[in-house]
């Protein structure tokens, strides 16, 4: 009997290091995943980065470098975010995540404006994936940005290349609103009818039909929600205000993607009462946003305005809003004042006051600090926030020991962190020598 048990413990002591090892590599991997979650990529990316280096054959490796792409994509570093999914597809070209490493390297190279090759990685979704999510986002990108960002030429040259139905149908689509753009009307309604007759239950046949009944450049969208660029949207809308040109353009063009895409799963929910995303493009002066919304109330009331971007428009249109009890959303300013100006606006991004009482609260409320230090910009912003900081955090028991202030173009910090530091070895001795003595005057420390 004991002889027929040798084998069997000789095995599980060989086995043994290679089980330790999948464990430790799963507990490393899990904290890297916990860590993303969070919204902590900076840590995951460190976790993923030492998986690669202890594990670079373990049994995690595909997820490891999956979720490793994913975390350098999230804090902006595009560059390894498309190196490792490049080296991706030579180490694993058969791994189950194939496709949602061709969907990540897609929107890396959107945000690296190379356009051209992120509608191909999209493309490969839409072929190849099992995913039926993957393929519904990955066909909305390809439209929006073939839409937004390809000629007509380039759009034509895709589809010389792809015979795929649902890549065509789309790629039908845009080619048909970029002809009627162009006064090409008879051409792009062609084109449009020859989509619906072929493909009727295509991903975008909604917005086809839209689009042959509708005025000529009168709307664009997806799915089930109209995008209006002409003046007056009419019934149920939204009034989104989007800068012209200029630095902030692809904040706004983000902003309107994210209220189609809420505006879709809304008509999901209550497709009986359908609500339309008028889109105005405005100059960067204050007389042509208010020109533009005084033009689209007039005729016909929107259920509420949003943007634009700019803080002095911002603070126009809530006037505006005031005046003609109309409701706005201001999606990005954090300038303070703004709500005070009128009952109807509603801020998305906090102004520094309430920002600095969130602080204040979270410092001396719920991590008891006593003994505080301030590193501030010398601008409006920072005073304001730190003066609301500074308020909240003492009304709560702190003391903020130093404010240190830097110009918004400083790269050396050194200065205000000495005086932080010798701040701090000054309050570490004077405690020590109170808790010897408590006698002791301040002044003779």
């Amino acid at each position: 009997m004991l002889k027929r048990l040798i084998p069997f413990l000789w095995l599980a002591v060989l086995l043994w290091p290679v089980f330790s090892q999948e464990q430790a590599e799963q507990r490393l991997f899990d904290a890297g995943v916990a860590a993303y979650k969070s919204g902590n990529y900076e840590s995951a990316q460190q976790s993923f980065l030492e998986l690669l280096q202890k594990y670079p054959n373990g049994a995690l490796i595909t997820g490891i470098r999956l979720m490793l792409a994913k975390s350098y994509y999230k804090l902006s570093n595009y560059a390894n975010a498309e190196v490792v999914c490049k080296y991706f597809f030579t180490r694993h070209p058969e791994s189950s995540y194939i496709d949602d490493m061709h969907h990540l390297l897609g929107n890396t190279l959107y945000r690296l404006r190379k356009y051209n090759e992120a509608v191909e990685e999209w493309i490969w979704v839409i072929q190849n994936s099992r995913d039926p999510r993957l393929k519904q986002t990955s066909s909305e990108y390809l439209y929006r940005t073939m839409d937004n960002y390809l000629s007509e030429q380039e759009v034509q040259a895709l589809q010389m290349r792809h015979s795929d139905p649902q890549v065509n149908g789309t790629i039908k689509l845009v080619l048909a609103r970029k002809m009627i753009e162009k006064n090409r009307d008879a051409e792009g309604k062609a084109l449009l009818q020859a989509l619906l007759r072929e493909q009727p239950d295509h991903i975008f046949a909604d917005e086809a039909r839209r689009l042959l009944g509708s005025d000529p450049v009168s709307s664009t969208g997806t799915g089930n929600v109209t995008t209006t660029t002409g003046s007056s949207a009419g019934g149920n809308s939204i009034l989104y205000l989007k800068p012209a040109e200029g630095e902030t353009r692809e904040a706004s063009d983000a902003i309107q993607l994210g209220m189609e895409y809420a505006l879709r799963e809304y008509q999901r929910r209550s497709a009986d009462n359908p609500i339309r995303l008028n889109t105005r493009e405005v100059e960067a002066t204050v007389a042509s946003a208010l020109s533009v919304v005084a033009e689209e109330t007039a005729n016909s009331r929107p259920l509420c305005l949003v943007g634009p971007i700019n803080p002095d428009q911002n603070a126009g249109i809530a006037l505006f809003s005031r005046y003609e009890d109309q409701p706005y959303v201001v999606p990005l300013s954090s300038q303070h004042g703004l709500t005070e100006l009128s009952p109807y606006t509603f801020q998305i991004n906090p102004d520094t006051r309430t920002k600095g009482h969130f602080l204040g609260q979270y410092a001396a409320g719920d991590l008891k600090l006593k003994n505080l230090a301030v590193l501030a910009p010398v601008n409006e912003y920072g005073q304001n926030l730190v003066q609301s900081f500074i308020e909240t955090a003492q009304a709560n028991g702190s003391k903020v020991a130093t404010v240190q202030w830097y110009y918004e173009t400083a790269q050396d910090f050194t200065r205000q962190f000495r005086a932080i530091w010798r701040e701090g070895l000054y309050l570490a001795y004077r405690d020590s020598v109170l808790g010897a003595d408590s006698t002791v005057s301040e002044g003779r420390i």
